[in-house]
């Protein structure tokens, strides 16, 4: 497709010689995705109640641990890796403008990271969950623009009308399906019902639902990626993503029976017997 949406030329000024160098559509994808999902974390971090500077401060370092752990996953996953060795050409590892990122990894890790930071300011992990997850499913869904203009991420073989012909990937050949545009539909779909649909609800349904949404779509998409690690039945994505939405649905549930309880507790509490 479109790897590179500009070149800065080379220039010399004075003694000071400027070599240039590409500006990549991904790299401008995921930098325009993760200024709008900010953007949106920090509205509704003041509408909860909680610290713009606190949530600021949080997006940053999930924004290291993504990267980090998105490359991590990218170099460990044997499809990727199949004709290139990282212990023969081990500093291209930190090379982010050659290679790509896993957004499994990236997820994972950051999840950890932001574990670990409300952990340690003492902040409601659920209150916080709720105010990233629509962000997230939009920054995951803009960012798959990047992935579109790249050429990374593509779907199977395809003559049907929508598919296309990723010029700027030597790996996958013919007409493709556009499954980076799949994931970006079903995302921005995800992020409206979180939107909409979860308005006023118990700390944490939001976040727990966006899990599952998000997991929903990219267990669906992974069906026709071309690069897809099969693992039994599955996916190693797929089986994340199962993983994912089991555990979701097992702290929904906790979460609905811990609230009908305690609503039992104060009913008794102001029962007639029990009134002074």
């Amino acid at each position: 497709m479109h790897p590179i949406l500009f070149r800065i030329p080379a220039f010399a000024l004075g003694h000071f010689f400027f070599p240039g160098f590409d500006v990549y559509t991904y790299g401008v994808a995921l930098s325009i995705a993760f200024a709008i999902a900010f953007w949106i974390i920090l509205v509704r971090a003041k509408k909860a109640g909680i610290s713009p500077e606190t949530m600021s401060d949080l997006c940053f370092l999930i924004l290291f641990a993504g990267i980090v752990g998105s490359r991590l996953l990218f170099i460990l996953e044997p499809v990727y890796h199949r004709h290139y060795s990282y212990i023969k050409h081990f500093w291209e590892i930190f090379n982010l403008r050659q290679g790509g990122l896993s957004i499994s990894g990236g997820l994972i890790l950051g999840f950890l990271a932001g574990v670990w930071f409300v952990r340690k300011k003492k902040l409601n992990f659920w209150k916080v969950g709720d105010v990233i997850a629509p962000a997230l499913a939009v920054g995951m869904g803009l960012g798959r623009i990047g992935c579109f203009f790249n050429g990374c991420c593509v779907g199977v073989r395809s003559h049907l009308p929508i598919a296309f012909v990723f010029i700027g990937n030597p790996t996958y050949h013919g007409h493709r399906l556009p499954t980076q545009l799949f994931e970006l539909v079903l995302d921005l779909i995800a992020a409206a019902i979180l939107f909409t649909r979860f308005k006023n609800t118990k700390p944490g349904t939001t976040f727990l639902w966006g899990a599952i949404l998000v997991s929903i779509a990219r267990f669906i998409v992974e069906f026709w990626r071309a690069d897809r690690l099969q693992e039994g039945p599955l996916t190693l994505v797929q089986w994340i993503c199962l993983a994912t939405i089991l555990a979701a649905v097992g702290f929904l549930v906790y979460l609905r029976r811990s609230s009908a309880e305690s609503l039992t507790d104060t009913k008794n509490t102001f029962a007639p017997e029990n009134a002074k």
